[in-house]
């Protein structure tokens, strides 16, 4: 994230989440803080197959 983050890129949307969901949402002020948001991500993963692919 903080790649994305140093190239100003919002690879997730989150933008675009918050301006969907907040009422007069600054997009510009969102766009001038993003590079130095705190942000941490939780994945979790399910691997249904595994193998070779044909």
């Amino acid at each position: 994230m903080s790649r994305t983050q140093a190239l100003k890129v919002d690879s997730l949307g989150i933008g675009d989440i918050l301006n969907s969901r907040i009422r007069n949402f600054d997009f510009k002020r969102y766009k001038d803080y993003y590079p130095e948001m705190n942000i941490e991500a939780r994945v979790n993963v399910n691997i249904t197959e595994y193998g070779v692919a044909q």
